[in-house]
């Protein structure tokens, strides 16, 4: 297993009173490739807490999965602070550099960010969350964390979304890389969104995201840990027509049985046969799992 970071491939903003923000790739995204997105946007009226204000969709039709969406609202009115999520999608369809992923929020608000990250991780493997958290407040320390996770390799990502101007001083955790600040521009500071994504490979049990800020803002910052795993098996049913004699000379071993499946030869091994088989010698249905 190894998660290996690709590249930043979006990195949009708007600020103006709308539902949607899309962004365009910087390069082609190959189908198999594992893409986070950070969004953050002025938050909705509503109650400070977990939300479910943003969706993602892509111009592809690929699913995506919201790892978490957490509100800073100390009021609980609109544009009192900042909305963030974090998503994650492994793609089932390529994304061309003329294709979009959109983010839309469920009423229009002005202030909008998002960035897209591609990563990989070992040949044929796939993903799924194994743990996130998040947190908001109005300081100049946010910190957010995950613990209880069984030792292995995880991805962490970390994402913070303040209200505030890019103008603001930034520092990163230091165990996390630091790929790409997104922000709206002019007004007054707090008209503004600014997010921050960072990313983490290490083995461990869990871990703490913890940026400072300088001056102070509302924040909402969410922290996921993405855990690596082989492709799950597939299960097949494998009509036999006809079986060699001798399938059926002496006890029954393991044999080989291929068959053409979408144009490509698979081999597979049946370690027993059912006795009916064995009595019949005629055209059966054997249900095989097998990985590829």
């Amino acid at each position: 297993m190894a998660w290996t970071y690709v590249m930043a491939t979006i990195s949009a903003q708007n600020k103006v009173s709308s539902t949607t923000l899309s962004g365009y790739p910087f390069a082609n995204l190959p189908v198999g490739a594992i893409i986070a997105v950070q969004c953050s946007t002025d938050n909705p009226a509503g109650p400070e807490g977990e939300t479910n204000y943003h969706s993602l969709s892509d111009s592809k039709g690929n699913t995506w999965t919201k790892i978490r969406e957490q509100t800073r609202s100390p009021a609980g009115s609109a544009a009192d602070g900042v909305t963030s999520s974090l998503w994650i999608s492994q793609l089932t369809t390529e994304i061309l550099t003329s294709d979009t992923i959109t983010l839309t929020v469920s009423t229009a608000v002005t202030a909008k960010t998002m960035s897209a990250h591609e990563f990989s991780a070992g040949a044929g493997n796939t993903w799924s969350v194994a743990g996130q958290n998040a947190a908001v407040g109005n300081t100049a320390t946010p910190s957010v964390t995950i613990s209880g996770l069984p030792s292995q390799e995880y991805l962490f990502l970390g994402q913070i979304g303040i209200e505030g101007p890019e103008a603001d001083t930034f520092t990163d955790d230091p165990d996390y890389l630091w790929k790409i600040r997104t922000a709206t521009y002019g007004g007054s500071p707090t008209s503004n969104i600014v997010a921050n994504f960072s990313h983490r490979i290490a083995t461990l049990t869990g871990d703490t995201y913890n940026p400072t800020l300088d001056p102070a803002r509302d924040w909402a910052t969410i922290l996921g840990a993405i855990k690596e795993a082989p492709a799950p098996g597939v299960s097949e049913t494998i009509t036999a027509k006809e079986f060699p004699m001798s399938y059926f000379m002496g006890a029954p071993v393991a044999k080989e049985l291929r068959s053409h499946v979408s144009g490509a030869t698979l081999v597979k091994v049946a370690m027993t046969f059912p006795p009916q088989i064995i009595k019949k010698g005629k055209a059966h249905e054997l249900s095989s799992k097998w990985t590829s």
